[in-house]
């Protein structure tokens, strides 16, 4: 009978071991009983101690099923106490340990299925204190410039810039650039063709036309912060003064903005914490969505261009030129050379309409290129018969990204630096 207990005991130790987790957490008078404070460290003690006990005669499979019991109990104890984005990414830590643990369980361990449905459960939470860590990092130590995406690719730049240097490469633009051309593919490949060290950031912002960019590196960016090479991705509608400038309008109207102008300041008093997951931490901007024209217009209107808002009045000259202008001479002043990328299209968005509009763009592109000798690459060509590398119809997702990154890399005629900053 003894011999029977010891063995159940053994299987359903780390069971009980977790429900007395549990109960010393909560306290026993949500059962109706007396209990005191836990002393957390006296409970990790206690669990060590029950561990240890047994440590040389358990069985590698429960070895392994009690450490992540004891990994899960201790997620579950912090995350009772977590407010802070760091206090939650302890919490993801314990859980990622005891997904460690129970995924170390032998096959043929009696334990394996047990700890397999645990390694679910254990996934589940280790994601949700993952969104807790963001959803309780957005807090900013200014003023906000009235867009959430200039707001936090302004911090992680700054903080980029202050943990490596200014990148080789910087990327700028709208949405378009932004989620159109992966930074870390870019430097990869560059870094393959030989250009060792080459480091890119992507800094585009949701909206950004020829305004915004060109506020973006005078009055954001310090001399200290500005790449070798610029490169502009992005299309017409970021060109046309005939549309109204929503995006530079907010910017230039927001908190942020004054107390820029007004201090003259860029630094922050405390650290940013970033709370976006779909910007990694070379700005770019990772859209997984696949366009598909068959369902995507059955849940979207299809939009002739003749209605478009974005090609109102379109005229590349006026605020939108004149700016262009002055990004130029930004460059030109400090010895940044300046690509131009035209990004890819589907034949979906591109009706007689936008067609003759965006065969402006191209001409008005190559008049940049031939008067002020920036560099002009005309991609809105490629891949149009290609939905799979789009998310929507005029925005690459991540394999469309990775595609551009991947041509401009083997470019050979553009000015790539020979070697980091």
């Amino acid at each position: 009978m003894l011999t029977l207990f010891k063995h159940h005991w053994r299987q359903l130790r780390p069971l009980a071991i977790a429900i007395a987790a549990i109960f010393l957490l909560l306290g026993f008078s949500h059962l109706g009983l007396d209990s005191s404070p836990v002393n957390p460290k006296a409970l990790n003690t206690s669990l060590e101690k029950m561990q240890e006990e047994e440590t040389t005669e358990s069985p590698s499979g429960l070895q392994a099923f009690n450490r992540g019991t004891d990994r899960a109990s201790r997620a579950w104890q912090a995350s009772q106490q977590a407010n802070t984005p760091e206090e939650w990414h302890q919490v993801v830590q314990y859980w990622t340990e005891a997904l460690a643990a129970m995924q170390s369980v032998p096959v043929t361990a009696p334990q394996r299925a047990f700890a397999q449905k645990k390694v679910q459960e254990y996934l589940q939470n280790a994601d949700f204190a993952l969104q807790q860590a963001g959803n309780s990092g957005n807090r900013l130590p200014f003023p906000s410039f009235n867009s959430l995406v200039l707001d936090e690719q302004f911090a992680l730049y700054r903080a980029y810039v202050a943990t490596l240097g200014a990148p080789d490469i910087l990327i700028i633009g709208s949405s378009r650039g932004l989620q159109g051309l992966d930074a870390k593919r870019l430097q990869f490949d560059l870094n393959r063709r030989g250009f060792s060290g080459v480091r890119v950031f992507n800094f585009g912002i949701n909206g950004a036309t020829a305004q915004v960019v060109n506020l973006q590196l005078r009055e954001l960016l310090t001399p200290e912060q500005l790449p070798n090479v610029m490169v502009w991705a992005d299309g017409s509608r970021a060109f046309n003064s005939g549309r109204d400038d929503r995006t530079f309008s907010r910017i230039r109207n927001s908190p942020g903005y004054q107390r820029l102008r007004n201090n003259g300041s860029r630094d922050s008093e405390v650290p940013v914490i970033l709370s976006r997951r779909d910007i990694d931490s070379n700005g770019f901007q990772i859209v997984r969505d696949r366009f598909n024209p068959q369902t995507y217009f059955q849940q979207f209107p299809r939009v002739p261009g003749d209605y478009d808002r974005d090609y109102a009045n379109f005229n590349l000259g006026g605020v939108q030129g004149n700016a262009v202008n002055r990004v130029i001479e930004f460059c030109q002043g400090r010895n940044i050379p300046l690509v131009f990328v035209n990004l890819p299209l589907t034949d979906e968005y591109l009706d007689a309409t936008r067609r003759r509009y965006e065969r402006q763009f191209q001409e008005f592109l190559q008049q940049q290129g031939q008067k002020s000798g920036v560099w002009v690459r005309d991609l809105s060509n490629q891949w149009r018969d290609r939905p799979d590398l789009f998310a929507d119809p005029s925005h690459l997702n991540r394999e469309g990204a990775s595609a551009v990154a991947q041509r401009l890399a083997q470019d050979r005629q553009l000015p790539w630096p020979e070697s980091p900053k």
